[in-house]
């Protein structure tokens, strides 16, 4: 599992290479998962733009997006907006005390079609590499990240690994942070609370994707039922396989 990219004002920049699948392993260079980029400095941003990312998919809400005021980052990337409320601060708020598993099955439940745009989106970008995110980027990025690497044929044991380092990422000054403007708020700390914050238990991922299975015969099955074409489905084997 790749641990961290290190790209100063980022908490949770990694690639998702080397993981083993059907028939090979993921390619390295061409998919990358991380948290907000708003605390990149210059010297992080020119490490970002080294990575010849292509194409930027930002699952933030409106009001992540309203409350970050830094420059937009790899201007010459095509840049992709399709928000997700589920697991921002904002929803930690308005919904109240939620576990992982059940947000992650609220949002596959309410976001279907901006879920599946976001894998078909890095299915159909070619050879061009990709950067998801949001602002942990551990449960929304989370989850396209685990709804592509699953469809590719990656196998789950690596998908639900890969998820999981978003925890080790993201203790220490993040949490904080993130659980200090909560309180802030009046949200109450509690145990769910911290885990909702930092945490990427196995279970939360090995269970919401078990649930896709239950429902819908494969996770590939829930991205298809919810818009992606078969054409992408294979396209996206091609992007991340080797």
């Amino acid at each position: 599992m790749t641990g961290r990219l290190e790209v100063e004002g980022t908490q949770n920049l990694r690639e998702v290479g080397g993981y083993p699948a059907a028939g090979g392993v993921t390619r390295h260079g061409q998919l990358y998962r991380a948290d907000a980029l708003s605390n990149v400095t210059p010297a992080g941003a020119e490490a970002l733009a080294a990575l010849g990312i292509g194409v930027v998919i930002d699952l933030r809400s409106a009001l992540e997006r309203s409350q970050d005021h830094s420059k937009t980052l790899l201007p010459d990337a095509v840049h992709v907006w399709l928000p997700i409320h589920g697991g921002s601060r904002s929803s930690l708020v308005d919904d109240g005390p939620v576990t992982l598993g059940s947000l992650y099955r609220q949002v596959l439940s309410e976001s279907g079609w901006t879920l599946a745009t976001a894998v078909s989106v890095i299915a159909d970008s070619g050879v061009t590499p990709v950067l998801v995110h949001c602002t942990a980027g551990k449960d929304r990025t989370g989850l396209v990240t685990a709804l592509a690497l699953e469809t590719a044929g990656v196998e789950r044991s690596a998908v639900v690994a890969d998820y999981t380092q978003s925890a080790l990422n993201l203790d220490g000054a993040w949490v904080n942070e993130a659980m200090s403007a909560l309180v802030s708020r009046g949200v109450p700390i509690s145990p769910s609370l911290f885990e909702a914050l930092g945490g990427s238990p196995d279970h939360a991922m090995s269970g919401v994707l078990a649930w896709l299975d239950q429902g819908y015969g494969s996770v590939s099955g829930y991205l298809m039922a919810h818009g992606m074409r078969e054409q992408s489905v294979a396209a996206l084997r091609e992007k991340l396989l080797v």
